[in-house]
């Protein structure tokens, strides 16, 4: 997460960033808190940020925080890229 907050710094176009949660086993609210300020970095950026493969255990606790509301969220990687198609550079 701290490499994708300093590529937002480092970026000379629009973000555009998907991130497989796949591996994600537990997911602490420092980790939540984390992911919803780069949420808002990409999209002050005029970028997006879409969230893949997602386990049970995450769908469950975004829904709980009404944080599914917030972000793009897909099934997998194949569905997130399309998200970005019509997205100007």
């Amino acid at each position: 997460m701290e490499c994708a907050s300093k590529a937002l710094v480092d970026c000379d176009s629009l973000p555009r960033i998907v991130l497989n949660l796949s591996e994600l086993k537990f997911a602490s609210s420092s980790f939540i808190a984390r992911l919803v300020s780069l949420h808002k970095m990409i999209r002050v950026a005029g970028g997006k940020l879409v969230l893949c493969e997602l386990r049970p255990v995450m769908k469950e606790i975004l829904n709980g925080a009404r944080l599914n509301k917030l972000f793009d969220i897909t099934e997998d990687e194949e569905s997130a890229l399309k998200r970005f198609a019509g997205v100007d550079e």
